[in-house]
């Protein structure tokens, strides 16, 4: 392995994209290009992307010496938070969970469940990009909306990625400068 300098990457751009559930298309590498089913949101703020990975557990102890023999995985989540700056017909409903109407207006209900959706991000430095493509997603958190002088208006969510029978698991992720064939 060693120290190479080419391998430290860096997320000078970007893509987040949406798709319906079940009907946008899958990616098929890291660079492949995107059914025009899904729908790139837009501009991000400089914060960029945060992906967390979380896993709950309980240890099983034995009797003798307490020693761990095994550990329970109770659940676990991925989850990707951004802002987006953009003002438009996608960033609104994503962020309400609702259809923006022909006359721009959106009925914002807090207690309705947002529809599950397919995620795809793609993080891109020069040649090499990292996508993670998930078909099955939904918008569990929105930060608040903030109107200030200064400050671009922006749409917090956070996106948790779900289990998929068919991918094994709630993420895919290809690496481009990993790929091999």
């Amino acid at each position: 392995m060693g120290k190479n300098i080419e391998e430290v990457y860096v997320a000078l751009d970007g893509i987040v994209s949406v798709g319906a559930f079940g009907t946008a298309e899958a990616p098929t590498s890291a660079v492949s290009t995107l059914d025009p089913d899904w729908e790139d949101v837009g501009y991000v703020s400089e914060d960029g992307v945060t992906e967390t990975t979380e896993q709950s557990t309980t240890p099983l102890r034995a009797w003798q010496n307490r020693k761990r023999v095994r550990t329970i995985v109770e659940e676990g989540s991925v989850r990707y938070q951004f802002r987006l700056i953009q003002t438009n017909a996608d960033t609104v409903a994503l962020y309400y969970g609702g259809t923006v109407q022909p006359d721009g207006s959106i009925i914002v209900n807090p207690n309705r469940e947002r529809p599950t959706i397919a995620f795809n991000l793609d993080v891109i430095d020069g040649d090499n990009s990292i996508r993670a493509y998930a078909p099955e997603a939904q918008v569990v958190e929105v930060g608040d909306q903030v109107y200030s002088n200064g400050e671009a208006i922006g749409y917090e969510v956070t996106v948790e990625c779900s289990y998929n029978e068919t991918l094994g698991g709630a993420v895919k992720k290809w690496y481009s400068a990993l790929d091999e064939a």
